[in-house]
């Protein structure tokens, strides 16, 4: 039945179009039989013949009476002699870009910098909006690693309003831009602007992607790592269990990230004196390690520590003495750059050693932690040349005083009188 009405319905919009232009047409004069007006005695040109009835035909009416609109007009072919142009400029773009990288990583930040505004003005010209954004993109890695502060926050700015072009003013890449604004005002120090920055970061995030994107976790973790380094530990606990919740749900729970950001967030625990909650979590970013690392490889060093630290936070020496014999059991071969972490273990171990009233045994292993940061500590500059003292300023010497005048000889005395 009412599939009957609607059908019903729809004719009847289709009647009522037809009805509408008919009435139309009929009250539009014949041009062939509508004598034209005489000429206007001005010079101005005849107005134009009064269009067919034919012309004034709509288009088609669809079954739901919407007028279906005309069709396009044909697309124009490129130009192959454009289309070459616009491959060469693409590929000296590309060039720029590599030589930039290059030049990067030899040590040459001036010709980073020069490439890669090259390559801006190539991508600019030409209107590539994704070839606009790495060229800001990697400027404002190469100022930030300079702190040239002033540099990467108008970069920034560029990047932020190329951004918004692209993809309007509420997008996850958006969200990206502020987010390194606020990594840029925390190296600078300016913790409450970088606080401003994220918390702007998220919302716009959550709203463009949804809570359970991993960009939001991403947002979550950069406020993590600024309430945990500015001594804010109640607020780095909750904003890192929920980006953890966060990354949990979007990428499972044997992602390699979120075990370190488990590790940090047990510390965290540790300083407030939940103990069994680090516990917790070091125990699940350890198992997780366990499951998909090799066991010699610095990182199983490093949560077999994190492993000892709970168990002593919780006044478990016994299990956490365990848990550092193991981590420092790790080969020494398999290490590589594991030496750190080493040296951290070690110092640990010796701490607990002096807790347990076993100072002689604590004392090697500080040792070998002082020779291990020795080796991989990078050596320290030269000390600069004691500076020159300045000169003390030249005073021209203090004219003499003028030698007083001679004192007048004395009067001789009157001679006596002879008698």
């Amino acid at each position: 039945m009412a599939a009957r009405h609607l059908l019903r319905a729809t004719a009847a919009a289709v009647l009522l179009a037809w009805a509408a232009w008919a009435a139309r047409a009929a009250e539009t004069p014949d041009p062939a039989k509508t004598p034209l007006p005489p000429a206007p005695a001005t010079s101005s040109p005849p107005p134009a013949p009064a269009k067919s009835a034919e012309a004034e035909k709509p288009p088609p009416a669809t079954a739901a009476g919407v007028q279906t609109p005309p069709p396009a007009a044909p697309a124009q072919a490129p130009d192959p002699a454009d289309e070459a142009a616009l491959k060469a400029r693409q590929a000296k773009w590309k060039d720029h870009m590599d030589t930039a990288r290059r030049a990067w990583d030899a040590g040459d930040p001036a010709r980073a910098e020069a490439e890669l505004k090259a390559a801006l003005a190539l991508a600019e010209a030409d209107k590539q909006a994704p070839h606009i954004d790495a060229c800001l993109g990697d400027l404002v890695y190469i100022y930030s690693a300079q702190q040239r502060f002033a540099d990467a926050e108008q970069t920034l700015g560029r990047l932020l309003e190329a951004r918004k072009q692209a993809h309007g003013e509420v997008h996850p890449q958006v969200a990206a831009v502020l987010t390194q604004l606020g990594g840029l005002r925390k190296q600078q120090g300016k913790a409450d602007e970088a606080e401003a920055f994220y918390k702007q970061a998220l919302a716009m995030v959550e709203k463009a992607a949804g809570r359970e994107d991993p960009r939001t976790a991403m947002v979550l973790v950069n406020l993590f790592d600024l309430y945990r380094e500015h001594a804010r530990p109640a607020e780095a606990a909750e904003t890192g269990a929920q980006a953890v919740a966060v990354r949990e749900r979007a990428l499972g729970t044997r992602d390699f990230g979120t075990t370190v950001l488990l590790h940090l967030l047990g510390e965290v625990y540790s300083g407030l004196g939940r103990h069994e909650d680090a516990l917790a979590v070091h125990t699940r970013a350890w198992q997780v390690r366990r499951a998909t690392s090799s066991w010699n490889r610095p990182v199983m060093m490093q949560s077999l520590g994190y492993m000892g630290d709970a168990h002593k936070g919780a006044g478990r020496n016994e299990e956490a003495e365990g848990f550092y014999k193991q981590a420092l059991a790790v080969t020494a071969d398999a290490l590589g750059s594991g030496e750190v972490i080493r040296a951290d273990v070690l110092e640990k171990y010796a701490d607990l050693l002096k807790k347990m009233k076993r100072d002689a045994e604590a004392a090697p292993l500080e040792d070998q932690a002082r020779r291990l940061r020795a080796q991989v500590q990078p050596p320290k500059p030269p000390a600069p040349p004691p500076a020159r003292p300045a000169p003390a300023p030249v005073t021209p010497p203090a004219r003499p005083a003028p030698a007083p005048a001679p004192a007048a000889p004395a009067a001789p005395a009157p001679a006596a009188p002879t008698p």
